[in-house]
């Protein structure tokens, strides 16, 4: 069963990338990267194993500070608490 899902609006060159994750139970993490359509860009449907691999992905992909939100709200919320709501859910 999937945890939430996070994402987050980055700009790449004049593209805007919508990168999401979410956390199988049990299992690994799902990290999406997708332009504003919904399509995949190149390598954007990835699977990793661990927390660590997922954030070396993202940094990876973007440098950029990165605001993440839950899907279907519009709070903003830190990459480690979306990762811990994630791993631990409430």
């Amino acid at each position: 069963m999937p945890s939430a899902t996070y994402y987050a609006r980055v700009q790449d060159g004049e593209e805007t990338v919508v990168i999401s994750f979410y956390k199988e139970q049990p299992g690994g993490w799902k990290l999406n990267l997708e332009d504003e359509s919904g399509a995949y860009i190149s390598n954007g449907d990835r699977w990793v194993e661990t927390l660590d691999d997922l954030v070396l992905q993202i940094a990876n992909f973007t440098q950029d500070e990165i605001v993440w939100r839950e899907e279907n709200r519009d709070d903003p919320i830190s990459f480690y608490n979306a990762a811990k709501r994630c791993i631990v859910p409430r």
